[in-house]
């Protein structure tokens, strides 16, 4: 946190505060645990939380009732780990545009690109680009094409991670070190880079 506090610093960027980040982020877990579920019942709560759960449009990004809308206006961020609409990214997603952000959507390869695709229309992503970290330049070319249409970015959300089949099967004292060094590079180092590159 410091390493991005500091990258904060360096580029004046802004970012939404930590209590806006923390009932987004609380209310996408929330329906995570519950998809399509839509309600205005207050008897209806969050298990993290006392307050009435909010009433969700099914048919769009945004809340019908909403303590958090317009919380992000004119913040533009850069949402990479999309793969349905059942990802927590997704979830996340739609509470940020909710909230009023501007969103960069990026998708891993051709074939998750049709199930990802009508999410980024949704949430009116003018920037969808493909983005698999293993690939070199693809992130770098993500982060172009953002400074390119925006000229700066308010906040990131790494929501990737990976490991190879045989490698979750068995014991984590059998991963192969080939299997170990993708899974970092992918669900770890992949963050690092986002860090370094966010820091231009």
């Amino acid at each position: 946190m410091d390493g991005l506090r500091s990258a904060e610093q360096k580029t004046g960027a802004a970012k939404i505060g930590p209590l806006d980040v923390a009932g987004i982020a609380e209310e996408c877990a929330w329906h995570a645990t519950l998809p399509g579920l839509s309600t205005a019942d207050a008897k209806y709560r969050s298990p993290m939380s006392s307050r009435p759960r909010r009433k969700w449009h099914p048919a769009g990004a945004g809340y019908a009732q909403g303590e958090c809308h317009g919380h992000a206006d004119g913040k533009k961020g850069l949402i990479i780990g999309i793969a349905n609409e059942h990802s927590l990214a997704y979830g996340c997603a739609r509470h940020f545009r909710a909230a009023g952000a501007e969103l960069a959507i990026t998708y891993l390869n051709t074939k998750s690109e049709p199930y990802v695709r009508p999410l980024a229309a949704a949430l009116q992503s003018d920037i969808f680009m493909p983005c698999d970290v293993t690939v070199p330049g693809q992130l770098e070319a993500v982060y172009e094409r953002v400074t390119k249409d925006w000229g700066r970015l308010d906040f990131v959300q790494h929501s990737i991670a990976y490991a190879r089949k045989e490698d979750l099967q068995g014991r984590i004292t059998d991963c192969s070190v080939e299997g170990f060094t993708l899974a970092m590079q992918v669900s770890v180092q992949s963050f690092l880079r986002m860090a370094k590159l966010s820091e231009r």
